[in-house]
């Protein structure tokens, strides 16, 4: 409380100091000497005295500067000591310059001060310029009053002037060579991700448009790119487009895999939704100046959804696509690229709208370019969803944190930040995971299609690394060998997207012959890092692509175990020993404020709301189940598009019309009977505030709401049979850190191993028990027998044992060594990986991890009793809702 008071002395004082400044410049007394003084580092109380002198005896604007400076700089120290942080140094003596020092990293002289002065009140460098802040620093900026930042709310101070090092701007590669083709070439670029059903569709419609969708033609070639993010990320519509422009103009700086020969001569870039298709009419060749060419949305009333709109369906010329630096690339989830591409625009002087269709009668700015963008004119702008929206897809995955992060890069835009240099086409950096071309359209409707699949970052990720698994016996044919285990790469050649090509590949390492297992054969996606897996069977086509795209590193993480047997008999199998999970999935319910006050409410998927407008509801978060459950009653949310309203009803499924308004199926959950959670109704003569609520309460009745019925979640589920346990180890290679959650790579800690193993609880007579210990000085393993049952967590390992195998990859085939022991001159036990092991003295602990083939073969069989002695190294997860990645997220969590 002190030190609260006195710094607020301190700001009373400067106030009136900067008062005193404006009154009177004609006082003679010297106040230099009054200023605190630094002892030791820490600094001397202020006095009424001090604050009486400073008042009455200004001698001049720059004896007043530099006592304002001198009680900034006290202040700043008191903040860092709040803080529990080193105080500033001293400042040097009036009129010495510091010696700028040389720059560790680059050897040039630095531009910045130790003593954290900066800007025109602090004495100049000895070039004579003014001091600088350190641009590495949390905090680079120099204040009005020239003071380095300690602070992030010093740095936001009026005035304030950033040396934030900012990323340098790429030079990008000279545009593709002009081919002399005849007539106009247009890259239409779609991004994509789990819309197949879609893109049958798409291509079926593109062929008429092509042929009818303008009379003459103004097309002649059309090169269609698919750009499909591959990963587990939110959406990235703005990065996904980037991509595919990238490959399409040899933009080599983006992915190694570009090359100068890649790039094609066209004459506009179009970015596409798949799901709005245009009309007769729309000019995909029109881009002489940037176009909106779906200026006309039929779920809009026929308009853009605002003025300022830059989304939907753009077309530019390469050049302007370039001068603009594409879109950014770290507008994740739903909304903010298409905000951001207006203020490139306009930032480059590429507004060539004025208000339309947005414009009053007799409206003074009809006509004025430079208020948006460019689009065409009335019945040439028209884009429908009606084509496309009873496919079936999954939907946008939004997160409200991404969402936050969003309007943070639209608020830098918009107040004219120069981000968007460095943040786009010139930063772009991915590498193409495969690329396919489809030229069946090219013949007679100048089509080609390029699905490209892309994944961030530079590092390549080769799916043909992914390890393969083939039991002993899976060509069920006595005359065909090998008979044994089969432990292979899936190789090079066409990647197995699907299925059968996933079948023909095993058939082809499995045996010479014909294989009759692999005709039907089903497949298990181990995903090493949590020891779950899935099936993957007929019906589950995109289950294979799901899974590649969430994983870190093919061959680290992920193993494919083929089985010749049914879906069903494989369920089966895994029920019995305990390594079979069907867990609920999130849902909340979120809030958002009504034109006219008041509060609507919104079902989500997940444990979050999604942003833009949507809250939390306090407590509104459960689980449920996604399908039909024994013992669980349906309960549906039905929406409204028109308000974006909904209505929750008993069963699965929804009233045609209610109130007047018509509703479609938002989603189904099932749940116990309780009143934990209550829905309720209310319906008015407004049609915007006829609607359900969803609450944590026992009744929903009152304020208009009659109660409908009420619910409790359901159970969280069992701990699975296996886990999967990864070691960390810090830069000095002294502590450890070992978790079931795979977050080894936290805190300071670089991950080194993972290994598979059960539960304690499930483990065999035969397993070896060990726990984790956890310190503050790093993890340990100990042995059961040296457990207490205190500890971190326990499990349990199988002893080392032989298979029968016909062919094993050398690489694929190696066994971890994991160790505990001490390193010499060292009291501190450590857990050493490997060749580490061989400098350790005092092991006292020292195993093998199960390895690749050990996993595959604690398959269970069909014959497995009920007890737990053959409980595998894995476990099957059933999820009711697919998500983007392999499992949906916080499931692992509920699961542990």
């Amino acid at each position: 409380m002190a030190m609260s008071i006195i710094r607020v002395m301190m700001f009373v004082i400067l106030a009136a100091c900067v008062l005193t400044i404006l009154v009177s410049f004609s006082h003679t007394s010297q106040i230099a000497n009054l200023v605190p003084s630094h002892v030791h580092g820490g600094h001397t109380p202020l006095d009424s005295g001090v604050m009486t002198r400073l008042l009455e005896f200004p001698n001049s604007m720059k004896s007043v500067e530099r006592s304002l400076l001198a009680l900034e700089k006290n202040i700043h120290d008191l903040d860092a000591e709040m803080k529990g942080k080193e105080p500033a140094a001293a400042p040097a003596p009036s009129g010495a310059a510091e010696s700028p020092s040389r720059s560790p990293d680059t050897g040039t002289a630095k531009r910045w001060r130790s003593d954290r002065r900066c800007g025109k009140n602090a004495d100049p460098l000895p070039d004579g310029k003014p001091a600088e802040c350190d641009p590495t620093g949390d905090y680079a900026c120099c204040s009005a009053l020239g003071w380095c930042g300690n602070s992030k709310q010093h740095c936001s101070c009026k005035g304030c002037i950033s040396y934030k090092e900012q990323p340098q701007a790429v030079s990008l590669p000279p545009m593709p060579p002009k081919d002399g083709h005849q007539g106009k070439t247009v890259v239409v670029i779609i991004p994509f991700r789990d819309r197949e059903s879609h893109l049958i569709l798409f291509k079926q419609y593109w062929r008429w448009f092509a042929e009818h969708g303008r009379s003459p033609k103004t097309v002649k070639n059309w090169v269609v790119y698919v750009a499909e993010q591959f990963d587990s990320e939110t959406f990235n519509r703005g990065w996904n487009f980037n991509g595919a422009l990238a490959v399409a103009s040899a933009l080599t700086t983006a992915s190694p895999d570009i090359k100068a020969d890649m790039g094609i001569d066209f004459d506009c870039a179009v970015i596409q939704d798949i799901d709005y298709l245009p009309e007769k009419g729309v000019d995909y060749s029109d881009c002489d100046v940037p176009m909106q060419l779906s200026a006309e949305i039929d779920r809009y009333n026929w308009k853009t959804p605002y003025m300022t709109s830059a989304g939907g369906i753009v077309s530019m010329s390469l050049k302007h696509w370039r001068k603009i630096n594409g879109f950014g690339n770290n507008y994740f989830g739903w909304g903010g690229e298409d905000d951001e591409l207006h203020h490139r625009l306009r930032l480059n002087g590429l507004l060539y709208g004025d208000c339309y269709p947005y414009c009053g009668k007799n409206d003074h700015n009809m006509g004025k370019p430079g208020q948006s963008i460019k689009r065409p004119k009335k019945g040439f702008g028209r884009f429908s969803g009606k084509y496309m929206h009873s496919a079936n897809h999954t939907k946008r995955i939004t997160d409200s944190r991404a969402y936050a992060r969003n309007l943070e890069q639209l608020k830098e835009i918009g107040a004219g930040g120069g981000r968007w240099k460095t943040d786009g086409l010139n930063s772009l950096a991915f590498s193409i995971v495969d690329s396919q071309e489809d030229r069946a359209d090219q013949d007679t409707y100048g089509i080609t299609y390029h699905h490209l699949k892309i994944r961030r970052g530079k590092k390549p990720f080769h799916v043909k690394d992914v390890p393969i698994a083939i039991p002993p016996g899976f060509c069920q044919s006595s005359a065909v060998v090998p008979d044994g285990w089969v432990l292979q790469k899936l190789g090079d050649g066409p990647i197995p997207w699907d299925l059968e090509a996933l079948r023909r590949r095993t058939a082809s390492f499995a045996a010479d012959g014909e294989c009759t297992g692999a005709k039907n054969a089903n497949f298990l996606l181990v995903d090493r890092r949590q020891q779950v897996a899935k099936i993957f069977h007929s019906g589950m086509e995109r289950m294979l692509v799901v899974y590649l795209r969430s994983l870190g590193s093919a061959m680290e993480d992920a193993l494919i175990v083929a089985d010749p047997r049914p879906a069903d008999e494989i369920h089966q199998a895994f029920q019995k020993s305990h390594a079979f999970a069907e867990p609920p999935t999130f849902y909340c319910v979120c809030t958002s404020k009504l034109k006219k006050g008041g509060s609507k409410y919104s079902v989500h998927q997940g444990d979050h709301c999604s942003g833009g407008g949507w809250d939390a509801v306090d407590g509104g978060v459960w689980r449920a189940y996604a399908k039909e459950k024994p013992g669980m009653k349906a309960i549906t949310w039905c929406d409204n598009e028109k308000h974006w309203t909904q209505i929750m009803v008993k069963g699965a499924s929804c009233p045609e019309s209610w109130s007047g308004l018509k509703w479609v199926h938002g989603g189904t959950f099932y749940v116990k009977e309780g009143s934990s959670f209550c829905t309720g109704t209310r319906k008015t003569e407004a049609e915007e505030t006829s609607f359900s609520k969803l609450v944590a309460k026992k009744n929903c009745g009152g304020d208009g709401f009659s109660h409908d019925m009420g619910f409790d979640p359901a159970p969280s589920p069992d701990p699975v049979a296996s886990v999967g346990i990864c070691v960390g180890q810090d830069s000095s290679s002294q502590k450890a850190k070992i978790s079931m959650l795979d977050e080894c790579d936290d805190g300071g800690f670089s991950h080194v191993a993972r290994f598979a193993a059960r539960r304690a609880v499930y483990a065999s007579k035969s397993d070896r028990i060990f726990c984790v210990v956890p310190s503050s000085d790093g993890d340990i393993i100990r042995a059961g027998s040296r457990c207490s049952g205190n500890e971190g967590f326990d499990f349990a390992l199988p002893v080392e044992r032989e298979h029968k195998v016909a062919r094993v990859a050398p690489e694929l085939g190696k066994s971890l060594r994991l160790c505990v022991g001490f390193r010499k001159g060292k009291d501190r036990a450590f857990v050493g990986v490997d060749q580490q092991c061989e400098t350790l003295q005092s092991i006292s602990v020292d195993f093998k991890v199960p390895s690749l083939l050990d996993i595959a073969a604690s398959t269970p069989s069909s014959s497995t009793g009920s007890t737990s002695e053959t409980a595998p190294l894995f476990t099957i997860v059933e999820e009711q809702v697919l998500c983007f990645g392999f499992l949906c997220p916080h499931v692992l969590s509920s699961l542990k």
